[in-house]
């Protein structure tokens, strides 16, 4: 046993000896320990992009086979590979490190400098490659030849860019060009293409005023402006209020009474829109000139009245009638002044009601309807302080060719418009938001409601004295009053059903109306009854604050045919002109004082009338004089009347 423990322990000693006999000396100098080192031959490189060139290490201090490592501190400037071969990427400087894989402590470097490689230079247009419609861009050009050279622009689409010399390019309309460059030198020449982009539409406004004064006689056209520059869209016209001014679907507007109109352009398919608010503003003489009647109102009209005595009867009207040859004016101005006879009814008559109007909302114009010879202004005075008392009868004026009278004060209601004596205006919300410019067409649904434009509303039609819902076509010929609310709905004013005339009429004739009566009796000047009447209307307007859409026919109210001439000769609409000229004479040239001198006295008066037509047709004259009260200006102008031949 102990000869087998002796021999272990030998070999334990063996071992040792080995192990410690195989591991690797420092080299010694000096009694100092040494390392291998690593150097190159070139320590900076200077290359060209896409150029290579190989790093040549060499070893010292040693004379084992190590391994050399390379890397790069930037690969974008430069990369190298196991080899030691360098690749020169991009234009910058960069470190390449040699290093020993056995002793990473021992290394060296190699600066790399790569520069950028020189293009060759060729003719080019140089900017951008799209231009939005009436913007502009710059374009320049790469010349290898500069020394001397001069540049050539040209294109051949010049319907959608244009180029100056200096290379500035603008977007005339949508679409692709192409632009040219020649050299002068040379004669080479390079293209470029361009896109002509349009902008969307963000905004609006309307030009073409410019200051002008607008009246009766201009000729404006107006202009839609879009921005951004270059944007387009088809113009949608709308004027607020057609009855002061149109406008076609050019913009090119026609004034038509003075007065204030907003016209509104709208790019069409969008919201975007835009409104200009303008005056017409014409002198007095524009004024007159524009209802100046070079061909004077000649008509043979029937005038309609209830008494036996006429010559003839119209079974359809149930009334009686006359001819008469209807002679207008030269101009729709009467120059005349208007006088009122005061005869109002006592207080303690039946037919003076002595109730106040809650408000005065229309002008109700009716004509008596008592035609028979003498039956003038002066006979229906009597009448209103006799006969008709008992009738419960009455109304505010009568008008005729003998006078202007006045029965019963303005403010006070009277019983002429037949839609009920206690019942007052009153209007409801439709429920149905309002539409720009234009009143909207008004039906009745067959449940019984009133529809706008289609749609159907919150406002129950009345309903006929046997319950039943009435048609569409039984809605006066007038319509329904519908007005824009302050809520911004549309309103449905009262209505009621007149089982006497089969219509349904409006509310408000006798409780908010001032009632006139026209006289239309034979022999009497009928159009100058009407003159008279606007003269009236007017004056009503003015006192009471209200304009032409509160001018009402009886109609409006009950459904009866009244007035009746005007409504069956088809005269209404030119009875408002004489209004009209009436209205602005009165409230916009208060300062002037108006002669009518005629220079052909036998066929017309110094009131502009018509009192007899010549034998043949003959082109007569009246002269106007205006003059300012306040600057004492006197202007003149000269009309010319065409007069037809008297019938035979």
């Amino acid at each position: 046993m102990r000869r087998d423990a002796f021999f272990l322990v030998f070999l334990v000693f063996l071992f040792g000896l080995v192990l410690f006999g195989c591991k690797k000396e420092p080299d010694k100098d000096n009694g100092k320990e040494t390392k291998p080192s690593v150097s190159v031959s070139v320590n900076q490189f200077k290359l060209k992009e896409g150029e290579t060139a190989t790093i040549e290490p060499s070893l010292s201090n040693t004379s084992e086979n190590l391994k050399i490592l390379f890397s790069s501190e930037d690969p974008d400037v430069a990369t190298v590979d196991e080899n030691g071969v360098i690749v020169a990427i991009g234009e910058g400087e960069t470190t390449v490190t040699v290093s020993l894989e056995e002793y990473p402590d021992v290394k060296t470097t190699v600066t790399v400098v790569v520069e950028a490689q020189e293009e060759e230079v060729v003719l080019a247009i140089n900017g951008p490659d799209s231009v939005y419609v009436g913007q502009t861009i710059q374009l320049t050009v790469t010349d290898p030849e500069p020394e001397g050279n001069i540049i050539y622009w040209d294109t051949k689409d010049q319907s959608i860019i244009s180029v100056t010399q200096t290379g500035i390019v603008t977007g005339l309309k949508g679409g692709t060009a192409v632009v040219r460059v020649i050299s002068g030198n040379t004669g080479e020449s390079v293209e470029k293409t361009i896109t002509v982009l349009i902008p969307d539409p963000e905004s609006l406004e309307i030009g073409g005023l410019d200051g002008k004064r607008v009246t009766y006689n201009s000729v404006i056209r107006l202009v839609a402006k879009i921005s951004p520059q270059g944007a387009t869209g088809e113009i949608e016209w709308e004027s607020y209020d057609e009855d002061v001014c149109v406008i076609d679907e050019t913009g090119k507007i026609q004034p038509l009474r003075p007065g204030e109109v907003t016209i509104r352009a709208t790019i069409k398919n969008t919201n975007i829109s835009g409104e200009i608010t303008f005056a017409i503003e014409p002198t007095l003489l524009e004024f007159l000139e524009y209802h100046h009647n070079e061909d004077p109102h000649v008509q043979d009209i029937r005038v309609y009245g209830f008494e036996s005595s006429l010559p003839y009867h119209d079974p359809s009207k149930g009334a009686y009638y006359y001819n008469l040859t209807l002679l207008g004016s030269v101009n729709n101005y009467l120059n005349y002044e208007l006088q009122i006879i005061e005869s109002i009814l006592g207080a303690n008559k039946k037919n003076r009601p002595g109730t106040k109007q809650s408000v005065t909302k229309y002008i109700t114009v009716h004509d008596t309807g008592s035609a028979a010879p003498g039956a003038g202004a002066s006979a229906h005075n009597g009448y209103i302080h006799g006969g008709a008392e008992s009738a419960e009868t009455s109304w505010h004026y009568t008008v005729g060719n003998d006078g202007v009278y006045h029965h019963i004060p303005d403010d006070e209601v009277a019983w002429h418009a037949g839609d009920g004596t206690t019942v007052p205006y009153e209007a409801f919300d439709s429920g149905i938001p309002y539409t720009f410019k234009k009143k909207p067409e008004v039906t009745i649904t067959p449940d019984g409601y009133y529809a706008l434009d289609g749609v159907k509303s919150n406002v129950e039609a009345p309903r006929k004295n046997d319950g039943s819902i009435p048609k569409t076509s039984e809605i006066n010929t007038l319509g329904i009053e519908v007005t824009k609310g302050e809520n911004g709905n549309w309103f449905i004013g009262k209505t009621w059903w007149s089982n006497s005339y089969g219509y349904i009429g409006n509310r408000g004739g006798n409780n908010n109306s001032i009632g006139i009566e026209s006289c239309v009796n034979q022999g009497s000047d009928v159009f100058l009854t009407w003159q008279l009447l606007a003269k009236l209307v007017a004056k009503l307007m003015e006192e009471n604050g209200l304009y032409f859409e509160h001018v009402v026919q009886h109609h409006y109210f009950s459904g009866k045919d009244c007035p009746m001439t005007m409504r069956n000769s088809n005269n209404f609409e030119r009875f408002m002109k004489l209004v009209e000229a009436e209205y602005f004479i009165r409230t916009m040239f208060n300062d002037y004082t108006i002669r009518f001198i005629s220079n052909n006295p036998d066929y017309i008066d110094n009131r502009g009338r018509i009192i007899d037509l010549p034998v043949t047709p003959t082109r007569a004259s009246y002269t106007v004089e205006v003059t300012n009260t306040k600057t004492n200006k006197t202007e003149f102008k000269l009309f010319y009347v065409n007069l037809p031949a008297k019938s035979q």
